[in-house]
């Protein structure tokens, strides 16, 4: 039985788990200033402007201790990428027990390709948007 879990934990599934709980853990314990003081973003580091996930740090901490509003002002998406983590954890979570079949259904509308788009596809006119507007 142990061994069975920890063939699936060496996964795709496995890693993912690992990786959005420690996305989760970090961002409730980690309470960053309001005010970046030292930048984390490779885009904005080379090149002064903001790239279409910044501030998703920021907000993802907020959102960890649930000041939804503040996380919003952050990144007006924040909650939209947070709940796409959920998901990713949670497929994970069913994958690694041994759960194909609720995996499958509960990972089936966000790996569409039309889903895939419009996220993108948001996530780009807000940055434009932030570029021109200061949005």
């Amino acid at each position: 039985m142990m061994t069975r879990l920890w063939k699936r934990l060496g996964t795709q599934a496995g890693l993912g788990l690992l990786v959005t709980t420690g996305v989760f853990v970090l961002s409730y314990l980690w309470h960053p200033s309001a005010t970046p003081t030292f930048i984390l973003c490779p885009f904005k580091h080379m090149t002064g402007y903001d790239c279409p996930g910044c501030g998703l740090t920021r907000a993802f901490c907020a959102l960890a201790k649930g000041e939804w509003f503040q996380a919003i002002t952050f990144h007006p998406l924040s909650p939209l990428m947070f709940g796409l983590f959920w998901v990713w954890w949670s497929w994970s979570l069913l994958k690694v027990s041994g759960r194909n079949e609720w995996a499958d259904k509960l990972a089936w509308p966000v790996t569409r390709r039309p889903f895939v788009v419009a996220v993108l596809t948001v996530f780009l006119v807000r940055w434009g948007l932030h570029l021109g507007l200061g949005w």
